[in-house]
């Protein structure tokens, strides 16, 4: 797929996702519109026009309708820093674009550019007036092959518990709850009878962090997943380097959480990414 990336990729944030970008787009890079707009008049069209942005207001909806008159074919995606969550809520987000933040661009964006997943792929036709409900709708107009496996969840509550865990039994995975503190009863729940952890997040990263260095020290070698809310890219660092190999970020899509699951266990693994991606 042609691609053109529009601002500042420089961003640590965003180091991950250009390097995949890079490896598996026909990518050109432009930090400023000025260069993208020359790129537009010279080459063929690009098939996906990724804005890049770390803070509000650094590409403004004039310049997006610029390009998008140079290119009306192409699919406009925001890659997002942490700085622009707060823009649906108080500020005035960019308009017939796919948002997509820096910690969500996987599996979002590999799929849907890469047309790996149809029914995610398939929503690269839909117009730009779309809304992000109706997006969700199409993809999730397919049917999901039942798997097994047995699933721990470490939670901090009963609640937190069954919502991870119907996630999982969507997919026919078993679950079973790994109870604070003293995580699971060995005389129960067997290491090697379990797949991976799911490790919920609470209302503080740095217990998240005690606790998924607590997992990985109790389970070694065993895939961990850690699922936080609104994560910054140090919450992410501290994650991985305690023993988690990947992090998925609330709110999330149900396919979002499956696919870490997949790329973490190898149930269904296809071999697109590596485990210690996030």
């Amino acid at each position: 797929m042609r691609a053109l990336l529009v601002g500042n990729s420089e961003h640590p944030e965003f180091a991950v996702a250009l390097c995949w970008l890079r490896a598996h787009l026909e990518l050109t890079v432009s930090a400023s519109l000025d260069l993208a707009l020359q790129h537009l008049r010279a080459q063929e069209n690009p098939q996906l026009i990724l804005l890049v942005q770390s803070r509000r207001n650094e590409i403004s909806q004039h310049q997006i309708e610029q390009l998008h008159r140079m290119a009306p074919l192409a699919r406009l995606v925001g890659l997002l820093g942490s700085w622009c969550e707060g823009e649906v809520r108080s500020g005035e987000p960019w308009k017939g674009v796919q948002r997509i933040y820096w910690h969500q661009w996987t599996p979002q964006l590999i799929d849907t550019a890469s047309g790996r997943e149809p029914h995610r792929s398939k929503t690269w036709v839909l117009p730009r007036t779309t809304t992000p409900a109706e997006r969700l709708l199409c993809a999730q107009e397919h049917h999901c092959t039942p798997q097994s496996g047995l699933i721990g969840i470490s939670a901090l509550s009963f609640i937190d518990f069954e919502t991870l865990a119907d996630a999982c039994q969507a997919r026919g995975l078993a679950t079973v709850w790994l109870v604070e503190p003293g995580l699971a009863d060995p005389d129960t729940v067997h290491y090697a009878d379990l797949s991976a952890i799911l490790c919920n997040g609470g209302t503080s990263h740095r217990q998240d962090v005690h606790r998924v260095t607590h997992l990985a020290q109790k389970f070694p070698g065993l895939p961990i997943i850690a699922v936080v809310g609104y994560p910054r890219l140090d919450d992410q660092q501290r994650l991985l380097a305690a023993g988690a190999c990947q992090m998925v970020s609330k709110p999330y899509l149900l396919d979002e959480l499956l696919t870490a699951l997949e790329k973490s266990t190898g149930i269904f693994q296809d071999g697109t990414l590596p485990a210690r991606s996030a």
